[in-house]
């Protein structure tokens, strides 16, 4: 199947939309991280506003450009691409084409990478919490396990079996 310029085009552009949406979405991450680190309630809440519309935008755009690869009739994942980049005739835009998909690509590790932070640091700060509240209420944290399906339990008595 021949390869519509046009289609091309617009699957490149998205691409670098897509470069743009996240290189943001990463500086949110950033100022998000420093929100959490100062306990900033204002500022989260502005961040997390600023997330989730980029976030949605990120999923349109990312819906457009598997709409375009459908059309282009190319499987949605890398393959599709190099099969899209193997039917691009000039070496420059061809080249420029899987320079933009790489790019996207690492962002996109790099906002994974960045979230996966920024909930450690989330979960830190929820523990911490959890052991002040504790503290100011008079009582002591129960020993808890997390069970396989998430929940917790008590896992103080099994303590004594050993001891025995």
């Amino acid at each position: 199947m021949a390869l519509d310029p046009s289609t091309l085009a617009k699957i490149d552009t998205l691409t670098q939309e897509g470069i743009l949406l996240l290189e943001q979405l990463d500086n949110i991450l950033t100022t998000e991280l420093g929100a959490f680190q100062s306990r900033d309630i204002d500022a989260i809440k502005s961040t997390f506003e600023q997330k989730a519309s980029l976030l949605s935008q990120f999923d349109s755009n990312n819906k457009q450009r598997a709409e375009c690869m459908s059309t282009a009739g190319v499987p949605l994942n890398k393959a599709g691409i190099d099969q899209l980049a193997q039917q691009i005739p000039n070496l420059n835009i061809k080249q420029k084409f899987l320079s933009n998909w790489s790019t996207l690509e690492d962002r996109l590790k790099t906002v994974m990478a960045a979230n996966q932070r920024n909930e450690l640091v989330l979960m830190r700060n929820k523990q911490s919490l959890d052991k002040l509240l504790s503290l100011l209420r008079g009582k002591p944290q129960a020993n808890t396990l997390y069970t396989a399906s998430g929940s917790k339990g008590d896992y103080s008595s099994q303590s004594h079996l050993g001891k025995a």
